[in-house]
C-alpha cells in the first residue's frame, strides 16, 4: 500500500506478485497481491498481449472438452507447474508462444495421438493470478474471513440470464 500509494504502482504490483509467489499459501500475500489491482489509483501499467509470449497467461479449451485451463509462462524465477506457472523453455510455453486468441495449439504429442487445444485468453499474468487469488480465496483458505465468491446470475423461466442479488 506504502509503495502504491507512495505514487510507484507499477513497482507495488511487481513487488507483490514476487511476494504472493514465494508465500503463495499465505492469505496475507494473497491481500498484498489483490490490493494493487483493485480499482483505486493510481494504477499500475498492466501490458496487454496480442499474442502469447512471456510474462502472460493463456487461458485454453482442449479439443472436445469445456473446461478452461489456464497457465503462465513465467518470465520470473523459479516457475512451479503445481501454480501453473512454466518456464518459457517448457514445451508448453514453446507451444503457446507467438499464438493468438483463436489459435490451435498442440499441447503434447504422444504415441497415440496428439491433445490439442484452442486459445480463448492472453492476458496478464498479473491478471491471471488476481482473478485466480479471488476466484479461489475461499477454497485456498476456509477459515480466513475476507473474500466471498456467490453468483448472481440466475435463468429465469424463459431461460435467459437475470440478476438475482437474494444472497445478499
Amino acid at each position: 500500500q506504502v509503495m502504491k500509494f507512495g505514487g510507484f504502482p507499477n513497482e507495488a504490483l511487481a513487488y507483490g506478485y514476487e511476494l504472493l509467489r514465494l508465500h503463495f499459501d499465505d492469505p496475507d500475500a494473497h491481500r498484498g497481491f489483490i490490493f494493487n489491482l483493485l480499482p483505486f489509483e493510481p494504477q499500475a501499467d498492466v501490458p496487454e498481449f496480442p499474442e502469447a509470449k512471456e510474462g502472460c497467461a493463456v487461458c485454453y479449451v482442449e479439443n472436445d472438452e469445456t473446461q478452461e485451463n489456464g497457465m503462465i509462462i513465467e518470465d520470473w524465477t523459479t516457475p512451479k507447474m503445481s501454480r501453473q506457472e512454466y518456464p518459457p523453455q517448457h514445451p508448453l510455453s514453446q507451444a503457446m508462444i507467438g499464438k493468438k486468441v483463436g489459435d490451435p495449439v498442440i499441447l503434447a504429442k504422444g504415441s497415440l495421438g496428439e491433445r490439442a487445444a484452442t486459445i480463448k485468453v492472453i492476458a496478464s499474468k498479473y491478471v491471471f493470478r488476481y482473478q485466480d487469488s479471488m476466484k479461489n480465496w475461499q477454497i485456498r483458505f476456509p477459515d480466513v474471513q475476507g473474500l466471498e465468491s456467490i453468483r448472481v446470475v440466475r435463468v429465469n423461466k424463459e431461460g435467459k440470464e437475470e440478476a438475482d442479488f437474494s444472497a445478499l
